[in-house]
């Protein structure tokens, strides 16, 4: 199976092309302002490193967030059209679920700091104890015991406050974790965003109706 892994729900544009398991290719870029115009021309290169054609995949996996609004819908378009074009699957991953499983950690809690809010679930090996949940602060951590292990770009800050907790520091979703892993996913696991919170955009205050 030829599969390709796509993230741009954080900072990064990040893809991966994996073989039957094996990484063919892997490359990750810091765009947090140009993830829309870097993902075409990195999946383009992706392609004639591995000397492959769109139309030799057997699916797509991308993160479906929690993450930025916009690199979150610039993910899953892209990757939503690339498989209904060449008529593959393409299969969502939650970009917390990606963190626990790269971790390789037995109790894992993910964690992301976006805007403002906490993303967090919890894993014990790949099993999901807690869903994708939104909050203020990391406070929820008094009810987890210490033999979990924080994951992801908010671990160290949460540490700070709960220093008892182990951590393993991730910046950025790996590319090819994410396609290795989502090639054993069902087909059913659709790529449909996961907004934990609202959108960034609010409306221009001197905006007003005109009356007839």
């Amino acid at each position: 199976m030829l599969i390709l892994g796509l993230d741009t729900a954080l900072e990064h544009c990040s893809v991966a092309i994996s073989k039957n398991g094996e990484q063919i290719y892997s490359a990750s870029l810091y765009a947090p302002n140009s993830q829309a115009e870097e993902i075409a021309p990195m999946v383009e290169r992706s392609m004639a490193q591995a000397q492959i054609a769109a139309k030799d995949l057997s699916r797509i996996i991308v993160t479906t967030g929690p993450g930025s609004f916009t690199g979150v819908r610039v993910g899953l378009a892209f990757a939503k059209s690339l498989a209904l074009a060449i008529a593959v699957p393409c299969v969502g991953v939650s970009t917390l679920e990606v963190f626990a499983m790269q971790s390789a950690a037995a109790k894992a809690i993910p964690l992301i700091n976006v805007a403002g809010s906490v993303f967090y679930a919890v894993y014990q090996g790949r099993e999901e104890i807690v869903a994708p949940t939104r909050a203020t602060d990391f406070s929820f951590l008094e009810k987890h015991e210490n033999d979990f292990v924080l994951v992801g770009p908010a671990a160290i800050k949460a540490q700070e406050f709960y220093p008892q907790f182990g951590v393993i520091n991730q910046a950025e979703i790996n590319p090819f974790v994410l396609a290795s892993y989502g090639a054993h996913l069902p087909i059913s696991q659709k790529a449909e965003p996961l907004y934990l919170r609202g959108a960034d955009a609010k409306l221009w205050k001197g905006a007003r109706l005109e009356q007839n």
